[in-house]
């Protein structure tokens, strides 16, 4: 009797024991989403806050900015003022492709919303220019928005990893290269629609992707579109894939239908630019690189640890004042901006925790694997993934590897969403603990670690830097316990998920403000740096038509420069030196000598040393040649020798040309007798009156590119490549009118193909809306 009792005591324990052992679980939180204009006005807001000093006029965009977006958006936007393509910038380089260059982004439609600041004497505002380059970031977090909203998640998971994209330091640190901003700034839309397209086998919203993505295209940053291809190859075969729940494979056709009209869309609005930027290409200086070249601006592995400490090897800053200057073995200055990726703590720790947490769901298995393929392509020949992509198609024309930093940026943007929402929604408090207190104790470390030296002795820190980066170090050891602390409280719901949703947005700005906002303080105004005295511009300004020359402001030994090198883009001087990453491979001639280059170019006015005064002056050149004379006399000298000729013999230019091709006439050593006029002159056009008393050849100061027509007397003829670099035409004896324009074929093809892809686009779209409209009025009857 007495074990019977016994018996019945375990019994009735067992049931107590097994309810201590049961996890604790909470109710699952409800949060309303947030009306998209209040979405909106927040994003407007961080916007405002972040670049407020550049909207009032107290700081500027520096580096590349003011040497070359400013002179040549200026340039761009006075043509599109006035009505005209710029097919051919004739102020830099002795004359170069304009439009055709790829990174000018002409037909990129906020590009050419600048005519509206644009004044009354052709100058373009730089706050015109700084705030339609500001104007993307709140693009971007709007994009990046729509697109979380878009994979179910909260407005508040969406707004966190809105910001986080929108100023990471991907984006922050690239406001002077905007054609990479401009990119990145749309790509979150076109990879939500491109998700519907794919995913959801949706044609619509395939259309709706290519147009996005094929208009962003035209913003003009080849290496950024790239990378965003090869994202959204990765993202199309994860959709393509069939998960768990998926019925079957039939739906497999439809999404890759979905996919590849989305891409073919795209490709078919860039035509209008990449047909013209192709032939440049071909002729350019810029030829494939070697692996080592490639490599250039790879990151390191150490900088990993600049995703908890975002200047633990110190900065780059605009101003003189920088106390902790970027230090890390072996970079150059400007590797910072282009190696760093900080996208705030906010985000990695949320998305360390959505990984812990969600790592068997597909969608947070991708994110996980695109940023760590990000991570380990930006490693370059650190890496064995680099050296691989390397040998693909145009991968290997393309320097800085660590430029793809901006996919994890993307992705841990995107996981912190998710980590939010996992916060607050239904789980066991016990297992949720252990994996919060995983996701934060690495942050917690590092940053401790930063805060009080021991990191700084691992990375060997100056130690004239250490107290700097020490504080570096104790400013992200706050951030990560006060984000710490806001995390748990959401986990066991002492605040409403709400509060600490706008409390995390709010944190992750101060964050990022804090660490990348002085970045794009710079202190020159753009405007004042290209000021000239109106002697000077008097001087040099050629008098179109009748007077035409160039001019030469800079010497190498010693180095000097009188101007600006695009200059002469602003103040319509036309300079044989400029500054562009894609130049033309013959842009001078190929004699080797200053003197006889300059003779040949039209310099008129070039920069000399005054022995006696001990300083640099303009001088005025007697020698040079007219823009365009007439000889009878010539050779031909086949392509791959006639450099090494024209730098081992004399040459009397004014009396002899070199060619490639033999025209139609005999040469002769006689003088021709002749008379050159110009009755207009443009950049995309020159008409002469020319009279010659035998056949001869008429050779132009100008430089040689294919897409240049001639016509004498209205029928076109052959314009030949002479002196290396320069154009010729085969010129019969008489008086004759002489008209030479810019006339792309490769611009009329692309710009066929882009308004057949637009309006059948454009089409589609209406149709299928008035089809889905027609089934659903059918449904409801």
């Amino acid at each position: 009797m007495a074990k019977k009792k016994k018996n019945i005591r375990k019994a009735e324990a067992a049931p107590v024991q097994e309810s201590k052992k049961k996890p604790e679980v909470k109710k699952p939180s409800v949060v309303k989403n947030l009306p998209l204009w209040l979405v909106a006005l927040v994003f407007s807001i961080t916007t405002m806050i972040f670049f407020w000093e550049q909207l009032a006029g107290d700081a500027f965009f520096w580096d590349d900015f003011i040497e070359q977006v400013y002179p040549t958006q200026t340039f761009a936007s006075k043509a599109a003022s006035e009505g005209e393509i710029p097919f051919w910038n004739p102020y830099a380089f002795t004359g170069m492709p304009f439009y055709a260059d790829l990174q000018v982004g002409f037909f990129y439609p906020l590009n050419r919303c600048l005519a509206f600041f644009v004044d009354e004497n052709g100058n373009l505002s730089p706050w015109g220019l700084q705030f339609i380059i500001i104007l993307h970031f709140w693009i971007a977090q709007f994009c990046m928005y729509l697109f979380m909203r878009k994979l179910n998640i909260s407005s508040y998971g969406a707004m966190i990893g809105a910001v986080s994209y929108a100023f990471s330091f991907s984006l922050v640190l690239h406001v002077f290269h905007p054609m990479i901003i401009y990119h990145l700034a749309w790509f979150p839309l076109v990879l939500r629609f491109f998700y519907e397209a794919v995913k959801e086998g949706k044609l619509k919203s395939a259309i709706m992707a290519g147009l996005v993505f094929g208009i962003s295209m035209l913003a003009g940053h080849p290496q950024t579109l790239l990378y965003e291809a090869l994202f959204m190859f990765f993202f199309m075969i994860f959709m393509i894939i069939p998960d768990k729940n998926e019925e079957s494979k039939s739906k497999i056709p439809i999404k890759i239908i979905g996919g590849a009209l989305a891409i073919i869309i795209a490709v078919g609005i860039f035509a209008i630019q990449y047909l013209p930027s192709s032939e440049l290409a071909e002729h350019s200086a810029r030829q494939e690189m070697t692996l080592e070249e490639a490599a250039e601006g790879s990151l390191q592995f150490q900088q990993i640890w600049t995703a908890f400490v975002p200047k633990l090897y110190g900065s780059v800053e605009p101003t003189r004042d920088n106390p902790t200057p970027f230090h890390l073995e072996s970079a150059p200055y400007y590797f910072y901006w282009d190696t760093s990726f900080y996208f705030g703590l906010a985000a990695l720790i949320l998305g360390l925790f959505a990984i812990i947490v969600g790592f068997n769901r597909r969608i947070i298995g991708f994110f996980l694997f695109i940023a760590g393929f990000g991570f380990l392509f930006s490693l370059g020949d650190n890496f064995i993934i680099f050296p691989f992509y390397y040998e693909l198609p145009f991968f290997g024309l393309l320097r800085i590897p660590a430029r793809m930093m901006f996919v994890a940026s993307l992705a841990f943007s995107a996981l912190a969403g998710f980590g939010f929402d996992y916060l607050y929604k239904n789980e066991s408090i016990q297992k949720l603990n252990i994996k919060i207190y995983i996701a934060i104790a690495i942050p917690i470390l590092i940053t401790f670690m930063s805060a009080f030296g021991i990191m700084q002795g691992m990375i060997d820190t100056p130690e004239q830097l250490l107290d700097g980066i020490k504080s570096y170090g104790m400013t992200a050891l706050i951030f990560t316990l006060i984000i710490s602390i806001a995390i748990i409280l959401l986990s066991k719901q002492k605040i409403r998920a709400e509060i600490i949703g706008f409390a995390l947005v709010a944190i992750v700005f101060i964050d990022l403000f804090t660490a990348g906002a002085s970045f794009n303080r710079g202190e020159q105004n753009p405007e004042d740096a290209y000021k000239l005295s109106p002697d000077m511009v008097q001087a040099f300004q050629p008098k179109l038509p009748e007077d035409i020359f160039r001019v030469s402001m800079r010497m190498y030994n010693p180095s000097y420069m009188a101007m600006k090198r695009n200059q002469g883009v602003m103040d319509d001087i036309m300079l044989v030196e400029g500054y562009n990453q894609l130049q033309l491979a013959r842009f001078v001639p190929a004699t080797g000598e200053r003197q006889s280059i300059h003779d040949l170019m039209n310099v008129r006015y070039e920069i000399a040393i005054d022995s006696m005064a001990r300083q640099f002056r303009f001088v005025q050149r007697p020698t040079m040649l007219p823009r365009a004379w007439v000889v009878a006399d010539y050779q031909v000298i086949p392509d791959e020798n006639i450099a090494n000729y024209m730098k081992s013999n004399k040459v009397d230019y004014s009396q002899k040309v070199l060619l490639e091709e033999k025209p139609g006439f005999e040469s002769s050593s006689n003088p021709a007798v002749s008379n050159v006029k110009f009755t207009s002159y443009s950049s995309n056009e020159m008409e002469l009156e020319v009279e010659t008393n035998v056949d001869a050849m008429l050779v132009f100061s100008e430089v040689y590119y294919p897409e240049w027509k001639c016509f004498i007397d209205g029928e076109e003829t052959k314009i030949f490549r002479a002196n290396y670099s320069l154009r010729a035409i085969e010129l019969p004896n008489g008086k004759h009118t002489i008209v030479m324009a810019y006339e792309s074929e490769s611009f009329a093809a692309g710009s066929m193909i882009t308004m057949i892809v637009f309006f059948s686009a454009m089409a589609g779209l209406g149709f299928l809306t008035a089809f889905q409209k027609r089934k659903k009025f059918v449904k409801s009857e």
